[in-house]
């Protein structure tokens, strides 16, 4: 080892938050951020309560599902999914490129999908079934 480094973070200071930030007092820029985390752990309560409640409901889906049903919604997460992927990288990155960069194996990808697809299709079976 050559040298070591340290990372010295700033001290938070009135002068700070208003150089950083568009708070002019650190304890303003401190309230913002609660209220943000707040807002965020809220957010990810409701999605995970949602998770669950769709999770119940396609235990109550005992019928065969179709294959059809669940390689549409395959091919419509998967043309999400490359779409999300162009959005956040820039350039026309592939999916097998993606998967090599990740060192993902295609096949368990593509398991993955299916497991997930056909929860996808049982949950909207049964809010569809809860519906009419």
């Amino acid at each position: 080892m050559k040298e070591a480094k340290r990372k010295v973070l700033p001290t938070v200071t009135d002068e700070w938050a208003s150089e950083v930030s568009e708070f002019d007092s650190a304890d303003a820029l401190r309230d913002d951020v609660a209220t943000r985390l707040d807002l965020y752990a809220k957010g990810q309560a409701q999605l995970a309560v949602r998770e669950k409640v769709l999770d119940a409901a396609a235990e109550l889906v005992d019928v065969e599902i179709p294959d059809t049903l669940v390689s549409q919604e395959m091919e419509r997460r998967l043309h999400d999914f490359a779409h999300r992927l162009q959005d956040q990288v820039g350039q026309d990155v592939t999916i097998p490129q993606y998967l090599a960069a990740t060192g993902q194996d295609q096949e368990e990808f593509l398991a993955k999908l299916r497991e997930t697809a056909t929860k996808a299709v049982r949950s909207d079976l049964a809010l569809r079934a809860v519906i009419t």
